[in-house]
């Protein structure tokens, strides 16, 4: 099950080519207004540095003025201070383009057919 947030906050988020899905720490979500339901599911995701449990949750990101409707990883562990904009919806909506040199990252909105 999904839950739809629309509030607002801007937060700098690391942009992860190898992520699967978006995550935000707990408290991002908690600034959001998002709360544990009783039909949320607690997942667990694995990586590197071990494993962390998460709630699937729907909220909206904003870049360069385009507002989309992006499932993202809430992780419960309030140790955990991670902001991530992983592939899904985020890399099929835009073409993103690391720019090293300029230590700038472009975001180009791609037209949906």
């Amino acid at each position: 099950m999904w839950s739809l947030y629309r509030l607002t906050l801007t937060l700098p988020m690391l942009i992860d080519s190898g992520a699967g899905c978006s995550l935000i720490s707990f408290k991002t979500g908690q600034a959001l207004g998002l709360q544990i339901l009783e039909t949320d599911d607690i997942e667990e995701a694995f990586g590197i540095g071990g494993s962390i449990e998460y709630i699937r949750k729907r909220i909206y990101i904003t870049i360069d003025e385009h507002t989309l409707k992006v499932p993202v990883a809430w992780v419960q562990d309030k140790n955990c201070q991670d902001e991530i904009i992983g592939r899904e919806v985020i890399f099929d909506a835009f073409d993103i383009e690391f720019k090293q040199a300029d230590e700038t990252i472009v975001f180009r909105k791609r037209e949906m057919v």
